[in-house]
């Protein structure tokens, strides 16, 4: 049990801390409370890599569907960097060769973004054609020679950009077969930027040497219909390199073949040294003269001798198809991406790989399956399958072992533990890979007998009946059983039945209810006939199903969330499925159900996973506390994907533990009655960048509190006062806002932008302190620089349109970032569509707030009046459309009634804006400070928005 610590500075509270680290770390690997964790095993499909050519511990990747993330220890940890990226199904990544702060990425959507600060922030650039609906960005490279010259390909050919992605204009694209160019691949010379390679889906290799104006075919044969990736070698700009594939539509079968070309990409000769297979990576070792190809079925390859020789490279790697490999900043440093299990890494040039490292969002399912005779048992299956397809935990998701040494390779459709002989499982494998069974708890596998003539070649689900243990129940469009482990396998109906779904009754032996020939069904008499069970379902088809485990009439069904063609995605049943009801108050009606279960230990209590597509509040999991009737969302922690997260559920049989197979990885939630941690906030909210200084923590939640941070830094001392209030000792800090954070040790935490380590010209003294302190914890500034906030600089009309629409909109507010976008308006001539102040000064001309100094002209470095200040101020306050009373005149002695701004200045008074500039006058010509400008700032938006 955790001790409350109740005296500030008490003795041990540093050795205190380290334990509680130490404890929520043992804590996470069970599972989180209230929050999910996970610890593996690890499964995300990475469709990009890019490292940073100048420090060879950080490398970026895209999980698919997940976004991008950055790792800074060599891909062991990696780190969600999404903010403000406009999708998160990313295609291609690139960085900038001069400045590897600056990265590129393209999106499958009109969509390229860009960050130039690794990551941390990215700004949306769209690129527009109006000539077509279609405009996905496949691929991006950058010009090596003038780095602000990017390309994207799309399926509307090449686009670029000359000013760092400002702008993006088509290339002429000349010599491209008309209509949808679909470049799915782009390659460029580190020699010329202006010589691309451009891989057109089914037309082979393209080459430009004019930056995408004119193309010329270079390279199309049977095995090199699709060129997946170009590499020229830095060494020589003549030689180059190519991986392509082919695709046999009536066989199904995947060939290709690697290229050379000795005369700069002009011409191309087949590597005959290779055997033709699927080849969908290419890479040149920077540090020596090793060319590496990457093969779908081959793995990884090296050749030191221009092509004469190959090795493989493959020890450590899983036998799942890789997807992606890049080079590193230090010889022999090389990462390569798998398509379902995450990145890998050597240090050996190949001879030795290690990895995956920590897991990152991206798989788009799998299965979880929590052992019947032992809830410390975990059963997960990597649908990717191979080498890395089924793996086991004897402590509860704390640790993995792979249990599929040899089973072959092949995506798995379908898994199940037979409960009365825990060590069975069966797995399906997809591309006629048919069914395999273990009896020795992974440790072996043997293939099952073959399906009867007429079966699906993968079954979509086992089910094994709680009723009958040994009975095993196949879904291979048609309902097929086995009574000998799998040795042989019968239909269960003379029928011609379509079975898509379904689930044995808890209690009653025989009875089934799924989803048969498009309906939901029940047969009593183990699948031989089906009935109708469909009342009140209006045509949803279920294809998830839950039985309560204390009342078997109790049953809950979810199914695809289409609003056309059903009512609701979750439906309850009072009399075993004879009838139905929509229940799903609480959650989006577009969201798809994957998965239900009832906890064992409190039978009221119901969880479902969703399909997050179709969810558009992006919630994953929801929870019931009433069997059912209203649900609440239960994602704390989750990561946020833009497709299927393919959820499976399983849980304990005491309820204490749910498990959750998804997001490329399988997650665990302790449920518990207790709250997590909240923040309401810190006083005193600022103090000295020295640290040092007493303040309390107040909020709900605090009694198992652990560990209190100021950004990344833990506090010099805390004590918790009681559940509601912690007391602490400030660490040093630089001076701005931090967020502050409360740690559990069980663990949950919670973190707010609370408190302020103050500019050094802006003391507690300081007329303008209050002010500063709220604006920048608001994130509305962030000083000037140097630990200063420059009060007595006067403010410029830049700065004022950033600060004053950060402080009416807030900070987060998604502010068009270049003008030509969504919300185009008017440029003003002496704005730099691409600096700071361009979102900003966009929306200010769109909100009315100004029309400029002049047209075509804003002024942004011009400083801003008090007079127009108050224009500015009471027009952001009020809309655009705001009159204020006449003027007097008589309000101050510099403002006659008829002088500009005066009818604004009287208002700003009226309002306790303003008092003026002392002695009666308000100083109307004089310019704004940035101290004044805050505290105005302040008084017209007191609070966030």
């Amino acid at each position: 049990m955790i001790r409350t610590i109740r005296a500030v500075r008490a003795p041990g509270l540093r050795a205190f801390a380290g334990f509680a680290v130490c404890l929520a770390a043992a804590v996470t690997a069970r599972g989180g409370v209230n929050e999910w964790t996970t610890t593996g095993p690890w499964a995300g499909a990475v469709p990009a890599l890019v490292a940073d050519p100048t420090n060879p511990q950080v490398v970026y990747a895209a999980a698919q569907y997940a976004g991008v993330f950055r790792s800074t220890d060599g891909g062991q940890t990696w780190t969600t960097i999404d903010t403000g990226l406009p999708a998160r199904w990313i295609t291609g990544l690139a960085i900038d060769p001069t400045s590897p702060s600056t990265l590129y990425a393209s999106t499958y959507s009109s969509f390229v973004a860009k960050s130039t600060d690794r990551g941390d922030h990215w700004v949306s650039q769209d690129i527009v054609n109006p000539t077509s609906a279609y405009e996905e960005a496949y691929a991006i490279v950058v010009d090596p020679q003038a780095p602000s010259t990017v390309y994207a390909a799309t399926l509307a050919g090449v686009w670029r950009t000359d000013d760092g992605g400002c702008s993006w204009n088509a290339a002429a694209n000349e010599g491209l077969p008309p209509g949808q160019f679909g470049i799915t691949s782009l390659g460029v010379s580190p020699a010329d930027g202006r010589i691309l390679f451009a891989n057109m889906q089914g037309h082979g290799l393209f080459r430009s040497v004019d930056g995408g104006d004119q193309w010329t075919s270079v390279l199309f044969a049977p095995l090199a219909q699709n060129v997946s990736q170009v590499a020229v070698n830095p060494a020589d700009p003549l030689v180059a390199w190519a991986a392509a594939n082919s695709f046999n539509e009536i066989t199904g079968e995947s060939s290709g073949a690697v290229f050379r070309s000795a005369d700069g990409g002009v011409t191309w000769d087949a590597v005959a040294t290779l055997p033709s297979e699927a080849y969908i990576g290419v890479a040149i070792d920077p540090f020596g003269p090793g060319v590496y190809v990457l093969s779908m079925t081959g793995g990884v390859r090296v050749s030191t001798d221009s092509g004469a020789t190959w090795s493989p490279v493959n020890v450590g790697l899983p036998s799942i198809a890789p997807s992606a490999l890049v080079p590193g900043a230090a010889a022999g440093l090389w990462f390569a991406g798998s398509a379902g299990n995450g990145v890998f890494r050597t240090t050996d040039g190949g001879a030795t790989w290690t990895g995956p490292g920590e897991a990152f969002a991206g798989l788009l399912f799998g299965w979880v399956v929590v052992d019947p005779a032992a809830d410390a048992t975990l059963w997960y299956a990597n649908p990717w399958g191979g080498g890395a397809g089924v793996f086991r935990s004897l402590d509860a998701g704390a640790t993995w072992a792979n249990v599929s040494t040899d089973l072959p390779t092949g995506r798995i459709t379908a898994m199940t533990v037979q409960p009365g002989s825990p060590e069975t499982v069966y797995v399906c494998l997809m591309d006629r890979g048919g069914i395999y069974r273990s009896t020795d708890a992974g440790a072996s596998w043997t293939a099952t007998g073959a399906l009867p003539a007429g079966a699906a070649i993968d079954a979509t689900e086992f089910v094994v009946p709680p009723t009958d243990a040994g009975r095993v129940y196949v879904l291979a469009n048609h309902l097929y059983f086995s009574d000998d482990g799998g040795d042989s396998w019968a239909p269960a109906s003379s029928g011609t039945y379509f079975v898509d779904w379904m689930m044995a009754d808890a209690t009653v032996d025989g009875r089934l209810y799924g989803l048969v020939d498009g309906l939901n069904q029940v047969s009593t008499d183990h699948g031989a006939t089906w009935s109708p069970s469909d009342t009140g379902l209006g045509g949803a088809q279920l294809t998830a199903f839950a039985q309560s485990p204390t009342d078997p009439n109790l049953m809950l069904g979810g199914g695809g969330g289409n609003p056309v063609t059903m009512i609701a995605p979750l439906y309850r049943s009072a009399d075993r499925g004879a009838s139905w009801q929509p229940s799903f108050s609480g959650m989006p009606q577009t969201n798809g159900i994957l998965s239900i279960v009832f906890d064992p230990a409190n039978p009221s209590t119901a969880y479902a996973a969703t399909n997050l597509p179709l969810s558009p509040d992006g919630r994953a999991v929801y929870v019931s506390t009433d069997a059912g009737l209203t649900w609440s969302p239960y994602d704390r922690g989750l990561p946020t994907v833009d497709n299927d997260n393919g959820s499976s559920l399983a849980i304990a049989s005491d309820g204490s533990l749910l498990h959750l197979a998804g997001f490329g990885s399988v997650f665990h939630i302790h449920r518990s009655a207790t709250p997590p941690p909240s923040i309401a906030g810190v006083a005193p909210p600022s103090g000295p960048a020295s640290g040092d200084s007493l303040v309390i923590v107040s909020g709900t939640g605090f009694a198992s509190v652990v560990g209190l941070f100021f950004g990344q830094t833990a506090a010099a001392d805390f004590a918790v006062v009681d559940d509601t209030h912690i007391a602490a000792i400030t660490p040093a800090g630089a001076a701005g806002a931090v967020a502050v954070k409360v740690v559990t040790g069980e663990p949950q935490q919670d973190s707010l932008r609370a408190f302020v380590f103050d500019f050094a010209d802006v003391p507690p003294a300081s007329p303008f302190h209050e002010s500063v302190v709220a604006l920048t914890q608001r994130a509305v500034t962030g000083g000037c620089g140097g630990g200063n906030f420059c009060p007595g600089t006067p403010l410029n009309r830049g700065q004022a349109a950033v600060q004053v629409e950060k402080a009416m909109r807030g900070a987060g507010y998604p502010f068009d970032p270049v003008f030509g976008g969504p919300n185009q308006t008017l440029p003003m001539a002496d704005v730099d569509r691409c600096s700071g102040f361009g979102p900003y000064i966009q929306q200010f001309l769109l909100d009315q707030i100004t029309a400029g100094c002049g047209y075509p002209d804003y002024c942004p470095l011009s400083p801003v009046t008090r007079a127009q200040m108050m224009v500015f101020l009471l027009r952001a306050e009020h809309g655009p459309g705001y009159l204020p009373p006449p003027a007097t005149g008589t309000v101050f002695g510099d403002v006659p009634a008829d002088s500009f701004a005066a009818d604004y200045i009287e208002a700003a008074a009226q309002e306790g804006i303003t008092g003026g500039c002392g002695g009666g006058n308000f100083c109307p010509e004089n310019p704004v400070t940035r101290g004044q400008a805050a505290a105005l700032i302040v008084k017209t938006f007191p609070s966030a928005p």
